[in-house]
């Protein structure tokens, strides 16, 4: 297997979180992106090399961007969305916990670290990795910082661009903040041999109004705001032998943002999913104040939901009967979708149901498609269904399932516009589609000779050719930013997740 001849000194990490890949390589092909694509040797990428990386499953941020900070997919790093639960209560002293990690939580993931300490401890930041090197580390504004030797924070003006989802604009003013504590960082005297910049804007300005604005704002904002850190960067005299990195999470989809779109379960909302489990006797967690102290949980991540089961009578620790319980409640769900049973308005919102028997196989036990005939193979119940539209549907799905991954999985109906979110969004993502699956991966040496440039785009790959091969085949996926970056700098590879 090649090894990189020429090591980088330092590496910037463009985290652009929910650009879409066709977004982005419109506007580098039309040469849109003066600072990007200088960074990648304009739109001929002649001092680097990009993918269309797929996203995991869910394509949801704090998932999303573990597999890439990790280089480990959901099945490894086991956060399996911006929203879970955790039956297990691994950091609670054993007691069950719904994790929020993108509104309820939010304050503790910055403030107490949260995100990065439910990471699975085997699975290595890059932060952590550059650390056993002797190299050092600095995250500006990101969730996931464990191993950095500096985390620069959002302030607290900052967090209202969390919690204003329905303002526009302050994606902008969020990122502009973020650029300018990196740069006041960097004047400061530190060197980091690893730095990664967080631009969280454009997710936030596309879900308010739409995929169709990432265009403009990423040729607009986000460009604009690269070409201040760089020339404060060049000033510094650290250009030479910096790699770049640009890379996005997941992409987004537009959905149609009315109530009768929007799939809910109860509390100050409608209760269409509520529906379901009241018929069958199944207490619901539709209340906020009612915690673990409910018999199913449904935790929303966009196009998809986890649907957590506990035994009757049974802690939540414990498996599931597949026959008596995870069936039940999927050939309810079935036939809510197929006829309106239950309610009305679920009927023709959903593309699939998903269910594992976890009884029998164990906690990373594979999904397969609920049909009231049987259950069938993701791949064969897709071929029978060409109107649902994925990408590398059955090794994503493979891939997230771990013990903190539910019972059930719930697949809106995207082609319709259905979702689950609470705000009136219009760009969603976390569904399969290539809309929110397709992801942005890019390595560029702009200050590079031919010959550097040339090891590490073959290098690069060579390797991640063979990574994919070796998973099933799959496509260039997000968890493979870390893993490149691991390859290009001499970091050694990856070791298999204890488990």
């Amino acid at each position: 297997m090649p090894k990189p001849t020429y090591t980088p000194q330092r590496i910037v990490l463009i985290d652009i979180d929910a650009l879409r890949a066709d977004v982005f390589q419109h506007a580098l092909e039309a040469g849109e992106l003066t600072h990007l694509g200088r960074l990648l040797g304009g739109p001929r990428t002649a001092c680097g090399t990009n993918w269309i990386a797929v996203s995991t499953a869910p394509s949801m941020t704090y998932c999303c961007q573990a597999s890439s900070i990790t280089g480990v997919h959901p099945r490894d790093h086991w956060v399996p969305g911006n929203h879970f639960f955790d039956r297990f209560g691994r950091l609670t002293d054993g007691v069950p916990r719904k994790f929020e990690f993108d509104f309820v939580d939010a304050p503790a993931v910055f403030l107490k670290g949260l995100a990065g300490k439910f990471l699975n401890p085997n699975a290595h930041t890059l932060y952590e990795t550059a650390a056993q090197y002797g190299r050092s580390s600095t995250v500006v504004y990101h969730m996931y910082a464990r191993g950095a030797q500096h985390w620069i924070k959002p302030g607290l003006d900052d967090w209202e661009a969390f919690a204003a989802v329905s303002h526009a604009g302050l994606g902008e003013r969020y990122d502009n903040a973020m650029v300018a504590d990196a740069i006041r960082h960097l004047q400061q005297g530190h060197r980091p041999d690893l730095l990664t910049l967080y631009f969280f804007g454009l997710d936030h300005e596309s879900h308010l109004e739409g995929p169709a604005h990432q265009q403009p704002y990423l040729t607009g904002i986000v460009d604009r705001q690269m070409g201040t850190f760089l020339k404060a960067y060049e000033a510094l005299g650290l250009l030479p032998d910096t790699l770049f990195v640009i890379f996005s999470d997941h992409g987004q989809r537009k959905v149609v943002p009315d109530d009768r779109h929007n799939l809910k379960v109860g509390f100050m909302w409608d209760r269409e999913l509520g529906h379901v489990f009241q018929s069958l006797g199944t207490d619901v967690q539709d209340h906020p104040l009612e915690g673990r102290n409910c018999e199913a949980i449904v935790s929303p991540c966009g196009a998809m939901a986890h649907v957590y089961l506990r035994p009757q009578g049974r802690p939540w620790g414990d498996a599931p009967a597949f026959d008596h319980e995870v069936l039940r409640h999927a050939q309810a769900l079935w036939d809510a979708n197929a006829t309106g049973a239950y309610c009305p308005d679920l009927q023709g919102s959903m593309s699939m149901v998903m269910v594992r028997d976890v009884e029998h196989e164990g906690w990373y036990a594979d999904y397969l498609a609920y049909t009231p005939d049987g259950l069938l193979p993701i791949d064969e119940f897709l071929a029978a269904h060409p109107e649902i539209v994925m990408v590398d549907a059955a090794n994503r799905l493979h891939h997230m399932a771990s013990p903190y991954t539910g019972d059930l999985l719930l697949f809106t109906n995207y082609e319709q516009g259905y979702h689950f979110s609470l705000p009136p969004y219009q760009g969603i993502h976390g569904g399969l589609h290539p809309d929110d699956s397709c992801a942005v991966l890019a390595y560029g040496l702009p200050g590079g000779t031919p010959e550097q440039v040339a090891d590490v785009c073959e290098t690069l790959t060579a390797r991640l050719a063979a990574r994919c091969r070796a998973e099933g085949e799959r496509p260039v996926s997000v968890a493979d930013m870390a893993y490149g970056v691991r390859v290009v700098m001499g970091w050694g590879s990856d070791k298999a997740i204890k488990r």
